[in-house]
C-alpha cells in the first residue's frame, strides 16, 4: 500500500461526502481511506456507512468521541500506507495534488515529510493562500511549516498527544528531529475550510 489517507469525523454530515470525494478523485494507485467516527451523531456516520458500502478502498473505524488527536491516532493505527497524509472532514484536495506528490517523492525517496500549498479559509473574505516553492530541507531547523504528508513509521513513533492545545504544532515539534530530510512543493492544494462544530474547533 502506497498511501493511507485518515479523514477523522464528528460533526461533519454536511461536508465529508465532499471531502472523501476529493480524495478519491486524486489520481494514486494504491491508495486506502480511513474513516475515523470520533463518536459521530447518526447522520454522518450513515454517511460514512454509504461511502464505505460504495468504495473498496474505504474503511470505517468508530471510537466513542475523544477528540482529534485521539482519532487521528486510532486511524495510524490501522493504515498500512508508506505514507500517511491527514485530511480534516471539512476540507477538500485539489484534484492532482497527491499525483504531484508521489512525482516528487519519486524523484527523492529520502523525503520523510512533504508539504503542499494550502487556501485557507476557503470561501469566506478572508481567504488566502499559502504558497511554497520546490525545494528540499535537509535541516529541520530551516524548516518551520503546517505538514499534510509523512512517512508512516515517522508517525508511529510520534503519536499525537491526547488534550494538547494546537496538536498539529506540539506533533510537528517532536516530529521534525526525526525527519532527515523535508520538501515542500508549488503544486496541487489543500483547502482549509473553518467548521465551527468541527472535531479542530472542538
Amino acid at each position: 500500500m502506497l498511501l493511507s489517507v485518515v479523514i477523522p469525523f464528528y460533526q461533519s454530515a454536511t461536508t465529508l461526502r465532499q471531502s472523501v470525494a476529493s480524495v478519491l478523485a486524486q489520481q494514486v494507485d494504491e491508495m486506502e481511506i480511513i474513516l475515523v467516527d470520533d463518536g459521530a451523531p447518526a447522520d454522518a456516520r450513515q454517511i460514512a456507512s454509504d461511502i464505505v458500502a460504495g468504495h473498496e478502498n474505504v474503511r470505517c473505524v468508530s471510537q466513542d468521541n475523544q477528540g482529534l488527536s485521539s482519532a487521528r491516532n486510532a486511524g495510524v493505527a490501522v493504515a498500512k500506507g508508506q505514507y500517511i497524509t491527514f485530511v480534516d472532514s471539512d476540507d477538500t484536495v485539489v484534484p492532482g495534488t497527491y499525483a504531484a506528490a508521489f512525482a516528487m517523492l519519486k524523484r527523492h525517496p529520502e523525503i520523510a515529510l512533504l508539504e503542499f500549498p494550502v487556501l485557507v479559509g476557503e470561501g469566506s473574505a478572508q481567504a488566502h493562500q499559502l504558497a511554497f516553492a520546490p525545494r528540499l530541507y535537509t535541516d529541520w531547523r530551516h524548516y518551520w511549516l503546517r505538514t499534510r504528508a509523512y512517512r508512516r513509521e515517522q508517525v508511529m513513533r510520534h503519536p499525537f498527544k491526547m488534550g494538547a492545545a494546537f496538536e498539529d504544532i506540539e506533533f510537528l515539534m517532536r516530529l521534525l528531529p526525526s525527519c532527515p530530510c523535508i520538501a515542500t512543493m508549488d503544486e496541487g492544494c489543500y483547502h482549509y475550510r473553518q467548521n465551527l462544530h468541527g472535531l479542530s474547533s472542538k
